[in-house]
């Protein structure tokens, strides 16, 4: 993947596959957090999927 901009970022090879996670590492803490199939297996290219992570 790339940062496209800010918070933003594009999937730079072969076509997505569902169910699709992502796990994200803070670097200032070395935090990891992961959330499992923010993309749902029925998902398609011509769909919108907005994700709202919290981290406590």
């Amino acid at each position: 993947m790339q940062q496209t901009w800010g918070a933003n970022w594009s999937l730079n090879s072969d076509p997505l596959q569902a169910p699709f996670s992502i796990r994200l590492k803070c670097l200032s803490t070395g935090r990891t957090l992961t959330a499992n199939n923010v993309i749902p297996q029925n998902w398609q290219s011509t769909m919108n999927n907005k994700l709202i992570l919290c981290s406590l």
